[in-house]
C-alpha cells in the first residue's frame, strides 16, 4: 500500500539522450529531452507504447523532488533547475512567448532588454521575492545558467493549459537566472478536440516541425507537461 501511495505521488520525468537523426534532428553531439509526465505511476508507463520505444533507446528517470513545502507542481521543477529547495507556485511561473505584449511586460518588470529569447517568465521577479527569505538560499536558475555559460541553448515547447487554468510550470526546469529561455514555444501549441481530457491536445507535429528549424540544435529541451501521452 505505502509503495503504491508513492508511486500515485511521484513526478516522472523521462531524461532521453539521444545523438541519432530520427529523433533529435541533431548534426553532431548528443542532446537531452526531459518530457515531464506529472502523478503518472510505473505501470502507466507499460501501456504506452511510445514511451516504451524511448526507454529502450535512451534512459529513464524516477524523480521525486521535493521544493520548500511540497514535492508537487512548480516547486519541484524550479528546485531541479536550483541549488536547493526553492519556493515557487503558478503565480511566479507565468512563461509566455516574448513577442508584443508579453515581451514589454518582461522588459518593464524586470528592466533587462535582452534580445533573442523566445521565452520568459513574466512572474520572475515574484519568484525572487517568494524566496527570500527561504533558509536554504537557492541558487535559482542554476541549471540554466551553468548551459548558457558553457555556451549551450536551451529549448521549451508545449504547455499543460486548460480552459480554467494555465499550466506552464515546467518550463521552471530549463530558464536561467533571468527567467530566459532560447527557444520554444509555450502559448500557441494546443489543438482543441473534445475527445481528449479538458477538450484539447497538445499539437506534436507543429513541435517538431520548429524543432527542426532550430540551429545550432538546443542541448537542453524541455516537453511541458503533454495533456496526453501515448
Amino acid at each position: 500500500m505505502r509503495l503504491k501511495r508513492l508511486l500515485l505521488m511521484a513526478v516522472i520525468v523521462l531524461v532521453v539522450v539521444i545523438s541519432t537523426f530520427e529523433y533529435s534532428y541533431a548534426e553532431d553531439g548528443r542532446k537531452v529531452y526531459v518530457i515531464v509526465i506529472n502523478k503518472l505511476t510505473l505501470p502507466d508507463l507499460d501501456r504506452m507504447p511510445n514511451i516504451q520505444r524511448l526507454i529502450e533507446e535512451g534512459s529513464i528517470g524516477l524523480m521525486n523532488t521535493r521544493g520548500v513545502s511540497t514535492h508537487n507542481g512548480a516547486e519541484s521543477f524550479v528546485t531541479i533547475n536550483s541549488s536547493a529547495k526553492t519556493y515557487a507556485n503558478s503565480s511566479s511561473s507565468r512563461f509566455y512567448n516574448l513577442r508584443g505584449e508579453f515581451l514589454k511586460i518582461y522588459r518593464n518588470r524586470t528592466g533587462d532588454l535582452y534580445e533573442n529569447y523566445a521565452i520568459g517568465n513574466i512572474g520572475i521577479g515574484g519568484l525572487y521575492n517568494q524566496n527570500e527569505n527561504n533558509k536554504y538560499t537557492p541558487y535559482i536558475g542554476a541549471l540554466g545558467d551553468s548551459l548558457h555559460d558553457a555556451g549551450h541553448i536551451t529549448a521549451v515547447f508545449g504547455n499543460a493549459d486548460t480552459e480554467e487554468d494555465i499550466g506552464r510550470n515546467s518550463a521552471l526546469i530549463a530558464m536561467d537566472s533571468r527567467g530566459l529561455i532560447d527557444h520554444g514555444n509555450i502559448d500557441n501549441i494546443l489543438l482543441e478536440d473534445i475527445d481528449y481530457p479538458y477538450g484539447f491536445r497538445t499539437n506534436y507535429s507543429r513541435i517538431l516541425m520548429e524543432m527542426e528549424g532550430i540551429n545550432p540544435y538546443p542541448s537542453l529541451t524541455v516537453i511541458v507537461e503533454p495533456i496526453q501521452i501515448t
